[in-house]
C-alpha cells in the first residue's frame, strides 16, 4: 500500500469486534484512511487550521476508542472560514497519491465537502459500480477517501432560516429531477402525446446533467452567501428532510465547536468537539447503544488503483 504512516502490523490482522467481524481487507482500507488523516492533519497543523472528528467517526472515537466496526469511512468537519483557507492551500500541499476533490477543481463534484483520495486505491460506491458493469464510464477519483465538511452559519431570525432552508431545498429536488430524467420516462397513451413527450425527454435528457449541474451550482451558491458569523448557529448541508427534521438532526449551537479535546482513535489521538456527548446525543439519540445499523457494501482494494478497474477493464474486486 502506498501510504506514508507507519501502521503496526497486528493492526492488519482480522478480529470481532462488538459481535461484528473486521476483515484484514477492511483494516487496509482503514489503515489508508489512517494515513489520509495524517495527511490531512498534517496540512492543517502547517497553516493553523482547526478541524475535528464528527459523526461516525466521533461516535467511533467515544464508544469503541476507534472505527466503528461495521463503518467504513471517516468523518471531519471544520468552520467554513478554516475550511475555505485549507481549499486554498490543497493545490500545493498535496502529492500524488493524495487527492483533495472538491467543486473547485472537479466539475462532476456538486457536493458542498470534501473527499481527500488515495489514487493508488480502489473504493466503488454500489452506484458506482453499478454504471461502470452497465458499460458507463467514470471520470473522476474512485480512490478510498475521507470525508471533509464544513459548518455553515445559521441565521439566527428562524423565518430567515426557513425560507432559506426552503429555497435550497427546491433547487435541489428541481436539481434531482433532472438527473433522474432517464429513469421515470414513461409512454403516453396517444401516438401524438407519446411523439411530443418522447422529443422532450430526448431534449431534456441530452442536457440533463448541463441543466442538472447549473442548478445545484446556484443552490450551492447561495448555501456560500449565508454568512453569518457571530450566530448562534451552525448546521451541516442536508437537504433532504422537512425542515423540522433537518432543525432537530443537523443544526448545532455554535458553542459546542469553541474548543475541542483529545480522543484516543486506534494508534492515534484526534480533536474533538468538546461538547461532543450533547452532540452525539442530536446526531444519533442514544448512542450508547451498540446497534449494526450499516455493512460493508462496497467494491474496494487498498492495492490497486481505481484506473486498474476502470482503465484497464479488470473485473471488480468482489463486494465484502
Amino acid at each position: 500500500m502506498n501510504i506514508k504512516l507507519e501502521i503496526p502490523e497486528s493492526f492488519y490482522q482480522g478480529e470481532e469486534k462488538c459481535g461484528y467481524y473486521v476483515s484484514p481487507e477492511m483494516k487496509k482500507v482503514w489503515a489508508v484512511q489512517l494515513d489520509l488523516l495524517n495527511e490531512f492533519a498534517r496540512v492543517c497543523e502547517k497553516y493553523n487550521l482547526r478541524w475535528f472528528i464528527n459523526w461516525g467517526t466521533l461516535l467511533g472515537a467515544v464508544r469503541h476508542k476507534g472505527f466503528i466496526p461495521w463503518d467504513d469511512d471517516m468523518d471531519v468537519s471544520m468552520m467554513r472560514e478554516d475550511y475555505e483557507r485549507f481549499l486554498d492551500v490543497a493545490d500545493k500541499e498535496f502529492h500524488y497519491p493524495y487527492h483533495l476533490r472538491t467543486r473547485r477543481n472537479d466539475k462532476e463534484r456538486m457536493q458542498n465537502y470534501a473527499k481527500l483520495h488515495n489514487e493508488d486505491t480502489t473504493f466503488f460506491e454500489p452506484n458506482e459500480a453499478s454504471q461502470l458493469r452497465a458499460g458507463k464510464k467514470i471520470n473522476y477519483s474512485q480512490g478510498i477517501y475521507i470525508d471533509i465538511f464544513q459548518l455553515f452559519d445559521a441565521p439566527d431570525d428562524e423565518q430567515e432560516f426557513r425560507k432559506f432552508f426552503g429555497d435550497i431545498r427546491f433547487l435541489e429536488k428541481i436539481a434531482g429531477s433532472f438527473y433522474h430524467i432517464e429513469e421515470v420516462y414513461t409512454p403516453a397513451p396517444k401516438l401524438w402525446k407519446r411523439f411530443i413527450k418522447f422529443g422532450l425527454h430526448s431534449f431534456l435528457k441530452l442536457f440533463r446533467l448541463h441543466i442538472y449541474k447549473k442548478i445545484w451550482d446556484k443552490s450551492a451558491d447561495k448555501i456560500d452567501a449565508c454568512i453569518y458569523p457571530d450566530s448562534k448557529f451552525v448546521f451541516h448541508c442536508n437537504f433532504l428532510y422537512p425542515y423540522e427534521e433537518f432543525i432537530k438532526k443537523f443544526v448545532f449551537p455554535r458553542y459546542f465547536f469553541d474548543d475541542t479535546v483529545l480522543l484516543p482513535f486506534e494508534m492515534m489521538k484526534l480533536p474533538a468537539p468538546s461538547h461532543y456527548e450533547e452532540l452525539l446525543q442530536i446526531q444519533y439519540g442514544d448512542w450508547h447503544k451498540f446497534l449494526i445499523t450499516y455493512q460493508h457494501s462496497h467494491n474496494y482494494d487498498a492495492e490497486h488503483s481505481y484506473k486498474y478497474y476502470t482503465e484497464e477493464g479488470h473485473p471488480l474486486p468482489e463486494t465484502k
